[in-house]
């Protein structure tokens, strides 16, 4: 475990680590550097889309170093930024991972959105699903069932 000496940011990093385990399981990735951008292209998506309120309330549910991932390079002029499919918010995603990479934004955005029922929880997941398109909506539903028959 880091040690900064500064027991909250000691907490958060390895908060943070856990999130991205619970990330890598649902993935079965081995590389660490490639779920961080996954997960990092994925969040910044969703963060683009939602409103700047909802940003923040589930920017609270996060560990300090996840947020300050959640909100590297945000600027919330003009968001939420107009994405009608889910096709459209798995290329912006493939875009912002890995050009080349041959994986399509799909899996990465289901691994995460089932983390995020996992540990931000079913009420707020349900608010950001609820400023989704229809199209997008599914994805979480999809997460929400998935998450509650492992219970």
């Amino acid at each position: 475990m880091s040690s900064t000496k500064v027991t909250n940011l000691d907490r958060s990093i390895q908060s943070t680590i856990e999130w991205l385990r619970d990330i890598q399981e649902e993935l079965k990735w081995p590389s660490e550097e490639r779920v961080y951008a996954a997960t990092k292209a994925m969040l910044s998506t969703l963060r683009d889309r939602m409103t700047v309120d909802e940003v923040f309330h589930l920017s609270a549910q996060f560990p300090l170093l996840l947020k300050g991932i959640f909100f590297d390079g945000y600027d919330p002029t003009g968001k939420p930024i107009d994405i009608d499919n889910r096709e459209e918010f798995f290329d912006i995603i493939q875009n912002r991972f890995e050009k080349k990479s041959g994986l399509d934004g799909e899996v990465i955005t289901r691994a995460v959105l089932r983390v995020l029922y996992s540990r931000v929880g079913a009420g707020e997941m349900d608010d950001i699903k609820d400023i989704m398109p229809d199209d997008i909506r599914g994805l979480f539903i999809a997460a929400k069932k998935s998450i509650e028959e492992r219970k």
